[in-house]
């Protein structure tokens, strides 16, 4: 399976909400269970810590050969700091994992 994002940056207000669409694409001949993923640099570790997200579907059935597009709704909470951020969508088979990164600028 693929998987891309858009859009690849954006900007976000402290205290607003953003969304980015995730798309999954199979390239596998049977159906595949994927969960979905997500990671940021708002912390050391990984964490959205004063951002948090949810995935409209956290996990997908992907029937062979199709496409699949995934809301992930990101809020900026009013706490957190003014900067640049890296933010990991994607998702895990079990067998392999894939991340994209969307690049965040909060204001």
């Amino acid at each position: 399976f693929s998987v891309s994002v858009s859009p690849a940056e954006l900007t976000i207000r402290r205290g607003s909400i953003s969304e980015v669409k995730v798309n999954l694409i199979s390239n596998f001949e049977n159906s595949t269970s994927l969960n979905m993923l997500s990671s940021g640099s708002f912390t050391p570790y990984g964490a959205l810590l004063n951002a948090s997200g949810t995935f409209s579907q956290q996990i997908i059935d992907l029937p062979p050969r199709e496409t699949k597009q995934i809301s992930y709704i990101l809020t900026a909470n009013p706490d957190l700091k003014p900067g640049n951020y890296t933010l990991m969508l994607g998702a895990d088979s079990g067998l392999i994992s894939i991340l994209k990164a969307v690049y965040v600028k909060v204001i």
